[in-house]
């Protein structure tokens, strides 16, 4: 509830604290941060991005590209890794589903 609460603020200044919760032992608490630091956005939430939408767990990595995409106006880096995440995407979807 907390983490869902600043990203409703939308405060930079909230970063180092859901930072933090994306380390909490209750997945829907790490879940809310992630989220709230998409709405937060900034150079630090989105190098967290970054990371999540880089993890090996697929589960990590496509909730870290979806809060990306909310972040993508705050930071100049997020876009690029969008559009490579989704090349990416249409190339094993393509291998598997010809049209």
């Amino acid at each position: 509830m907390v983490a869902y609460a600043l990203g409703q603020l939308g405060n930079r200044e909230a970063t180092p604290a859901l930072l933090r919760l994306l380390d909490d032992p209750d997945s829907h608490v790490r879940e809310n941060a992630r989220d709230a630091l998409g709405s937060v956005g900034g150079p630090t939430a989105v190098d967290a991005l970054l990371t999540l939408a880089a993890d090996e767990d697929p589960e990590l990595r496509i909730g870290g590209a979806h809060v990306l995409a909310k972040a993508v106006d705050s930071d100049p880096r997020a876009a690029p890794q969008l559009r490579r995440k989704t090349r990416r995407f249409d190339s094993v979807w393509t291998r598997v589903w010809p049209r």
